[in-house]
């Protein structure tokens, strides 16, 4: 059971920090913004060759909130 949960958990509440990042960074809320997007690439460092541009997406995004961006 804990086996299929972790794989259903894994599938479904990997794209939440992201969408955290996107809503954080809507409410010019910069700090929760990078600490999520900076939690989903840490998520997904490992991830398959085609979710990577979503990876690449959230660390330009981390740059873009750092540099004082959007």
């Amino acid at each position: 059971m804990a086996v299929v949960r972790s794989a259903i958990n894994g599938y479904y509440l990997a794209p939440v920090p992201f969408r955290l990042g996107e809503l954080y960074g809507s409410a010019h809320d910069t700090a929760h913004a990078t600490e999520y997007y900076g939690r989903f690439v840490d998520l997904w460092k490992g991830a398959d060759p085609e979710l990577r541009p979503r990876v690449t997406e959230a660390r330009k995004r981390i740059e873009q909130l750092s540099r004082g961006q959007r």
